[in-house]
């Protein structure tokens, strides 16, 4: 069963290769990585980039509170899987 997406206020959006940013394998990966720090993220979705090895993910979030946070696992895990 496919759900309709459902938009909170704040997106958080990714764009990586596989080898830098492994969560952006699949929309299930990428809600399971934010999970560490939301318990609840929004609507969540990855597609790759034509022409490209990159991949785009974005959640929705509902509170600024986890917004910021989302985004500093993301700056962080950025660090640690390099450039």
């Amino acid at each position: 069963m496919v759900s309709m997406p459902h938009y909170e206020p704040y997106l958080l959006v990714m764009s990586g290769t596989s080898q830098n940013a492994p969560f952006l394998a699949s929309w299930k990966d990428l809600k399971d990585h934010v999970r560490t720090i939301i318990k609840n993220p929004g609507w969540t979705g990855v597609h790759d980039v034509s022409d490209s090895d990159r991949s785009q993910g974005w959640c929705n979030i509902r509170r600024e509170d986890q917004a910021k946070a989302a985004y500093g696992m993301c700056t962080i895990a950025h660090a640690s899987y390099g450039p």
